[in-house]
């Protein structure tokens, strides 16, 4: 198994500059441990509370790090993988 991601331009061709920038400013935000503490205590509170949160917790962190909610939501996500020989 070759290690893509030694190859930048092959990791990140997935990615449109404008994603890659908010993937930046998004792991710059979780690298504080303060602002994920008080991130989370608010989330837990908006959820128990039903806040209407759902859809800016999916425009954020869920979009980064999930390709969907159900595995027809992320079949795009998948195949557009595929094409660029990402798979397990």
């Amino acid at each position: 198994m070759s290690k893509i991601f030694n190859n930048t331009e092959v990791a990140f061709a997935l990615k449109s500059d404008s994603e890659l920038e908010r993937a930046y400013f998004l792991f710059r935000m979780i690298k504080s441990e303060p602002l994920v503490k008080i991130g989370t205590a608010v989330t837990k509170f908006a959820l128990n509370a039903s806040l209407p949160v759902e859809r800016l917790i999916r425009a954020t962190v869920f979009d980064h790090f999930c390709g969907g909610v159900t595995e027809e939501d992320c079949m795009p996500i998948i195949d557009k993988m595929f094409t660029k020989n990402v798979h397990s």
